[in-house]
């Protein structure tokens, strides 16, 4: 009896001290979820703010077609980072098979791997460098 009554309240103490470290978790998982989006929503303010700027500095000098399309630019380029960069987080790992082992895949290699991305990436290169030589020519 004596032995059943104290395996009842260790019991009960591991699930208090069980109920309190997952609240414990629960609070800072809440905290840390709760200063993510305020990070995200700073992140995109900042950005907001300096394409902002890049457009006020662009209209005097390109007019206001070229400004906008110098911010579409940088806004292309900046999502297709990001999508590299989630798809080579997103990419399982290859397991090295005994002595051969594969190369470290380049900067490149997702370029080449997709045809979609191979294609964005030289739509932004051409508007880059259309964007150049208009500014070298000269008008009549």
């Amino acid at each position: 009896m004596l032995e059943s009554t104290l395996s009842m309240l260790l019991r009960a103490a591991t699930a208090q001290q069980a109920a309190r470290a997952a609240e414990g978790i629960a609070r800072r998982l809440l905290l840390q979820a709760a200063a993510a989006i305020l990070a995200a929503i700073c992140a995109a303010a900042a950005l907001s703010c300096a394409l902002a700027a890049l457009w006020i500095y662009a209209v005097p000098r390109t007019g206001p077609a070229l400004a906008a399309v110098i911010v579409a630019v940088v806004l292309l380029c900046l999502s297709g980072v990001l999508l590299l960069l989630v798809r080579r987080r997103n990419r399982p790992i290859p397991k090295k098979a005994g002595s051969h082992e594969t190369p470290a895949p380049g900067p490149l290699s997702e370029l080449r791997a997709d045809g979609s991305a191979l294609l964005v990436a030289a739509v932004l290169a051409g508007l880059v460098l259309g964007i150049r030589s208009s500014r070298t020519r000269k008008d009549p």
